[in-house]
């Protein structure tokens, strides 16, 4: 995705020019991981969580679930208490082995910003072909999941009425085991994308706990 409120800035990547050279092997990602755990635990002395996260979409590397495994082993060698949580867009759930390898992680934590497929093509941006449909129907494939939503006003918003009408269906849909809101901290990726305030996003999580009775979270 090529998300308008990025704090990474804009992309224009797309997927057939990306190429698996150009990534970290799992062997690489894995050893480096192993001298942070240790490190870690050397000076701080406490098992810390273990995050799939970053300037990026973590389901797109071709090795994700081969990285995956070998993150759950090194886990429970060193560091048995850290959950190990992976947060993603959904735009991979159509492959079965991302499906099966979230699953095999102890948290999901998901991306859904808007509930309309015209708010997420000038929200989010994305540079493959990708609905809400098809994002619902994933993250009813996923044992659980805990869903991340970034709310934003300006000539792209998620915050008008209507759009908080179809946020809160899809929530219900997938019915997550929580929800967590928040906005903008750092500058994004346009200009034109202003902050909501901390009364706006109360106001969000009011509605969906009064609409749905599920939790919502908001992050200030």
């Amino acid at each position: 995705m090529n998300c308008v409120f990025c704090e990474a800035g804009p992309t224009n990547i797309r997927l057939k020019e990306m190429k698996a050279s150009s990534l970290p092997t799992p062997e690489n990602i894995v050893e480096k991981l192993r001298i942070k755990i240790e490190h870690s635990l050397r000076t701080e002395k406490v098992q810390l969580p273990i995050h799939f996260s970053g300037a990026g979409e973590p389901t797109l590397h071709p090795y994700f679930d081969e990285i995956v495994d070998a993150v759950i082993n090194l886990r429970n060698t060193v560091t048995p208490d850290s959950p190990i949580r992976v947060f993603t867009n959904g735009t991979f759930f159509d492959q079965r082995k991302v499906i099966s390898s979230l699953n095999r992680v102890d948290e999901r934590i998901v991306k859904v910003d808007c509930g309309r497929d015209s708010t997420m093509k000038s929200l989010n941006r994305p540079l493959k072909r990708f609905t809400t449909a098809k994002l619902s129907s994933g993250c009813r494939l996923l044992k659980n999941c805990i869903t991340q939503s970034l709310f934003v006003k300006g000539p792209a918003s998620n915050l008008s009425d209507d759009e908080i009408e179809l946020w809160i269906e899809l929530i219900g849909i997938i019915k997550p085991l929580y929800s967590q809101i928040y906005s903008i901290e750092r500058q994004p990726s346009e200009p034109f994308v202003v902050e909501a305030t901390e009364d706006e996003l109360e106001m969000v999580a009011a509605k969906l706990r009064k609409r749905t009775g599920i939790e919502c979270r908001v992050f200030i």
